[in-house]
């Protein structure tokens, strides 16, 4: 069979675009080569032939050209998708490494928290008899044990006459600042289902614990709580001073007792944006524990300024105490001192599920 009557049985396929690629080629190669086939699409109703469409030779220049377009889309698409994983990967390298910031920027506080607590125990009387001296007592009212789970309720009780007006708790997020109940066997802290405490109006705190379902049995425990804040109302003592706006530094130097506690107020820092008070304890640590100070400004025009700043576990002195500058047009203002805050450290004691503390 010659190439010619191939073609032309070929030709009604080529039209229906049913040949190989190889054979719809050999019809489209002849096509232009032969002179009497070359016709054929002219005189075909159904398709005009797009010469454009028809592979060139493999070595025309024509051919190079489209495998070299064929090549720089590959090279494209693969440069696209190296951009999108280098993206996907600093996307994911920064979030990593975010996580990790914010991890060693918890340790690091948990650290400090646990540094600022053993300097507190290491100056502070112990927790029982700084409560002793304002007239509180603390006890563990019930422990039981059931289904696996160990409960401890406790509670601080205050005589009607103390001037301690709250106890409260060390206020933060993070879980090593908890109460807790430890295996006192192991020293192992025990997981807790509940832990919570409240205020109520008959002058008493009360706490519960409840550990989660435990595996192995229990037999002595050590009860730890927060870090304590003792709220005294402060004595009616102020110090005037006069305050035009600007930055101004005062100093004050005046000292003041407390229930046989002696403090100095050292100096005022003013702005237009912040009223801070600098102080300190004159009356060691070692004899009555640490003290903090919380302040109110007034501008003797009617107006008073008085923030219960959150109380720190800290033992430096001086310490500062400091509000958001009040908007006044007065230039004569009182000082006053709102509250005295003792500053407890954390009480730990021993209990069994027999019978609440051991003697």
């Amino acid at each position: 069979m010659n190439e010619c009557k191939l073609v032309h049985d070929l030709w009604p396929l080529y039209l229906d675009n049913e040949l190989s690629a190889e054979s719809a080629q050999f019809v489209s190669e002849h096509l232009r080569s032969c002179p009497d086939c070359h016709r054929l699409p002219e005189e075909s109703p159904k398709k005009t032939l797009n010469w454009e469409a028809v592979e060139p030779p493999a070595n025309s220049l024509e051919s190079f050209m489209k495998r070299w377009q064929r090549r720089r889309i590959c090279t494209v698409s693969v440069a696209i998708v190296m951009v999108l994983l280098i993206a996907w990967g600093a996307l994911y390298y920064g979030q990593w490494s975010g996580q990790k910031a914010s991890q060693k920027q918890l340790q690091e506080q948990k650290e400090l928290f646990n540094k600022q607590m053993s300097a507190l125990q290491s100056v502070s009387p112990p927790a029982e008899q700084l409560l002793k001296r304002w007239g509180i007592t603390f006890s563990i009212d019930h422990t039981a044990e059931n289904a696996g789970r160990i409960s401890v309720n406790y509670s601080l009780r205050w005589n009607i006459d103390s001037p301690v007006e709250r106890i409260e708790g060390e206020d933060s997020r993070y879980w090593f600042d908890q109460n807790s109940l430890i295996d006192a066997a192991t020293g192992a802290s025990l997981p807790l289902s509940s832990n919570g405490w409240s205020s109520g109006p008959d002058s008493r705190t009360t706490g519960q614990l409840i550990t989660q379902p435990l595996t192995q049995p229990v037999s002595e425990l050590v009860f730890k709580t927060y870090t304590l804040y003792a709220w005294l109302k402060g004595p009616e003592t102020g110090f005037n001073f006069d305050y035009s706006g600007g930055q101004q530094t005062i100093a004050l130097n005046r000292p003041f007792s407390f229930q046989g506690i002696d403090f100095m107020i050292d100096s005022l820092q003013l702005n237009d944006s912040t009223f801070s008070v600098s102080y300190h304890q004159l009356t060691p640590a070692t004899q009555v524990g640490v003290f903090q100070l919380n302040f109110t400004f007034d501008d003797r025009l009617g107006n008073v300024w008085n923030v219960n700043s959150e109380p720190e576990q800290t033992i430096s002195d001086p310490k500062k105490f400091s509000i958001s500058a009040p908007h006044s047009p007065s230039k004569h203002w009182s000082l006053k001192i709102n509250h005295i805050i003792q500053v407890i450290p954390g009480i730990k004691t021993n209990l069994n599920l027999n019978g609440g503390q051991p003697e």
